[in-house]
């Protein structure tokens, strides 16, 4: 029989089945093997450059005259060459993640309640109109900066950037909820994220406040935090909730919302209070045609596959990604931005002033081996001998003597007996076989964890398992 690796089972502790998810491994879609796709170890991360301290948010600038790769690192604004050489372009205040946009003249920064602006004629400087306020977010629309303080929004005069007018300031009134955060559609409209609701305003050029809210598109559906939202092909990618919903991952899109949450993914997020879920920050990143977001929670990291999740569906598309080995250590690498000078995804890092860049050829962490794991489903085998158990593999491309694979057996979902030991393949072996022969009776039914810590990446399709 064929077993497949995407999604595994365990039980818990309250009498329930679970998911055993895949940690560091992703789904590509593909047939190959008589398999729809198969599974591959998670990008290594490769030192690219040193930062001023914690990674807070960053952006690629294509406006003219100061184009590039701007990151907020610790309490610094940075610039990051092709090469990795960084200039520190002045400070920025505070703490946590930053909202950042850019229009033709400027760079903005919203960072703990503060505005700043940067262009290379006057540098980085703080933006001290009194109307400013406290702003928590920032887009650039039809020449104006366009902000919220939680309470209202408001934007710059359409003739200086510097300039806000304490007139031109409005508010939602769908519900009467405060504001969280703001995006912008293909259609040129500002998207407004309440904690309940989501409201869209076009520019119609009015006195004092220039935009008008549309009615007809309002939904009933909200944000967790400022920076619970990510777009990426005319979609938000959010962790969001309706007033009588617990907090679940969602897609919310022109007049539409998608719950992408899962049963497993779902209990997960209730171990977090809403006040927890609100510091949550989200990636996107597209690679080799595989569209991947990724949310960073306050203690986890979960990886969801659009593009498994089209063939095969939702339950299907979920990974945890970790940076550690026997343990549950929070992803590192945050904030990936596509340089298109170098062709890399650089990445900062939660931990320290590490900027690196995803790497397709290792598995490690800068140096650091982490660890990988696969599960099976349970498979019912009552009374069977499992004589053979093989996974396709592509073998002969492995470091030497660092690609052995540990698999383990449960009878009962939650503990994992003796470890087999069998080597993934060796360096240019490419008729290797990846198999493991008489693993015994079977009682009743069985499940398989498949894990490593290696160096070499790794790839695997489905598990062969012939019993009698």
């Amino acid at each position: 029989m064929k077993v497949p690796l995407i999604k595994g089972d365990s039980v818990d502790s309250s009498v329930d089945y679970r998911d055993a998810l895949p940690v560091n491994m992703y789904g590509v879609n593909k047939n190959i093997l008589g398999a729809t796709g198969y599974l591959i170890n998670w990008f290594g991360l490769t030192s690219f450059a040193t930062g001023e301290g914690v990674d807070r948010g960053a952006i690629w600038c294509s406006a003219q005259g100061f184009e590039g790769h701007y990151r907020v690192s610790g309490s610094s604004l940075i610039q990051i060459s092709s090469s990795g050489a960084v200039t520190n372009l002045g400070s920025i205040s505070g703490v946590g993640q930053v909202s950042m946009d850019y229009s033709f003249d400027n760079l903005a920064i919203v960072a703990s309640g503060r505005l700043y602006y940067y262009n290379p004629t006057d540098g980085l400087r703080r933006i001290t109109d009194p109307s400013v306020g406290n702003p928590i977010d920032v887009v650039w629309v039809d020449g104006y900066f366009f902000l919220t303080d939680g309470t209202d929004i408001y934007h710059s005069d359409i003739a200086d950037e510097t300039v806000f007018d304490p007139l031109d300031f409005g508010n939602s009134q769908f519900l009467p909820d405060s504001s969280r955060g703001l995006g912008k559609n293909e259609d040129n409209e500002v998207l407004v994220f309440g904690e309940f609701s989501t409201e869209y305003f076009v520019n119609i050029g009015t006195e004092n406040f220039a935009f008008r809210r549309i009615n007809a598109k309002a939904q009933k559906i909200g944000l967790l935090g400022t920076h619970c939202k990510r777009e990426m092909n005319g979609k938000w990618y959010s962790i969001a909730r309706r007033k009588e919903t617990a907090p679940s991952f969602h897609i919310i899109s022109l007049g539409n919302e998608q719950n992408i949450s899962t049963r497993e993914t779902s209990k997960i997020l209730a171990t977090y209070t809403p006040d927890q879920l609100s510091t949550a920050t989200i990636d996107t990143m597209v690679i080799d045609n595989t569209k991947m977001v990724i949310f960073h929670l306050p203690l986890h990291t979960f990886l969801f596959n659009e593009s498994v999740a089209e063939t095969v569906g939702k339950n299907g598309a979920w990974t945890i990604l970790k940076t550690d080995v026997a343990g549950n250590a929070k992803y590192r690498a945050k904030d990936p931005i596509l340089d298109p000078r170098n062709g890399k995804w650089v990445v900062g890092d939660n931990r320290g002033s590490n900027i690196g860049y995803m790497n397709k050829d290792i598995f490690t962490q800068y140096g650091d081996i982490v660890e990988w794991m696969l599960y099976t489903p349970f498979i019912n085998l009552e009374t069977l001998s499992i004589d053979k158990l093989e996974i396709q593999t592509i073998p002969g491309i492995t470091i030497k003597d660092d690609a052995k694979v540990f698999i383990s057996q449960t009878v009962n979902g939650r503990n994992y007996g003796n470890e087999w030991a069998q080597l993934y393949g060796d360096q240019f072996d490419y008729n290797q076989r990846f198999y493991i022969r008489a693993l015994g009776y079977c009682r009743h039914w069985v499940g398989y964890r498949f894990r490593s810590a290696s160096r070499s990446r790794m790839a695997f399709t489905n598990v062969n398992i012939e019993a009698s």
